[in-house]
């Protein structure tokens, strides 16, 4: 109790967290310890202190309990400081008495309120990351955006030819005469093979290389059109990957043709390869 006027009949009680010693005029502010604080009246003359709570802190002397702040915890009582949560670790909340593991796909610095997400490029399968170096990252023929957990493979008719790609664009389309399956790592993947062609670019798979027509032929892989077979030869079939001559009796005056034609009665073809058909000798 204290006495702050003269004539009273009778002493104040001290107020709640405050400290009154024996004749006390006016009430004081406690003195407490680190890690301890006065919350009730005094009745022995001596400051009550009693320990800080988990989740607080108590600087002592007449100071408060003070929530910990986001990023920190207190796990158990009578302490002076929060500590903060330890790299791979946060906690969004005050008055926290533990902290969480980072999530997937990112990292945790020390004293994290947050999770910061991997950068585009890297990804992390793992949690409890502390520092942004530990993001793997996507390798060649992927890519990973911000905040991913798993790499993604380029898709089906582009190709990624390096590390650390950040979208489905990867480092580019796929080459003309060529097919890029999804996770490709070169623009010229796979080529068309032979009989077959491709004018366009950003293929993803061999149904995109196209049968040469009949009287066209192609003896490459990787074309991006077919050639005409000569007069004299023929292609008749699609996807033929050379001409065939035309045989002794036949001929074939024109160029890219199916089939070879038979000399008229009267006419022979002698050799093969003939574009014309000529008269018999005589006799």
């Amino acid at each position: 109790t204290y006495a702050n006027k003269r004539g009273l009949a009778a002493c104040a009680p001290c107020s709640m967290g405050s400290f009154c010693p024996t004749g006390a005029s006016l009430e004081l502010p406690p003195n407490c310890v680190p890690g301890t604080y006065s919350n009730a009246s005094d009745t022995s003359g001596e400051p009550e202190c009693f320990p800080c709570a988990v989740g607080y802190q108590c600087v002592g002397g007449a100071a408060r309990p003070t929530a910990c702040a986001p990023g920190s915890f207190v796990n158990s009582i009578g302490q002076s400081e929060c500590a903060q949560c330890h790299g791979g670790t946060f906690q969004p909340a005050r008055n926290a008495t533990a902290c969480m593991p980072c999530i997937h796909g990112a990292y945790c610095l020390k004293g994290a309120a947050a999770p910061l997400s991997c950068d585009a490029g890297s990804f992390s399968a793992a949690s409890g990351l502390s520092r942004p170096e530990e993001c793997e990252a996507a390798p060649i023929g992927y890519f990973a955006t911000r905040g991913a957990t798993q790499p993604q493979p380029c898709q089906a008719g582009r190709f990624g030819n390096k590390s650390r790609l950040m979208d489905a664009q990867c480092s580019g389309a796929c080459e003309s005469g060529h097919f890029c399956p999804e996770g490709s790592t070169h623009r010229r993947a796979q080529q068309c093979p032979k009989g077959s062609y491709n004018p366009l670019s950003g293929s993803g798979s061999r149904a995109s290389c196209f049968l040469c027509p009949v009287g066209l032929f192609s003896n490459r892989t990787a074309a991006v059109s077919c050639d005409y077979c000569p007069a004299g030869t023929v292609a008749p079939r699609e996807g033929s990957h050379n001409c065939t001559p035309c045989t002794p009796g036949t001929h074939q005056p024109s160029e890219g043709r199916g089939e070879c034609v038979d000399c008229p009665a009267g006419l022979i073809a002698a050799t093969t390869k003939s574009t014309v058909c000529e008269a018999c000798p005589v006799g």
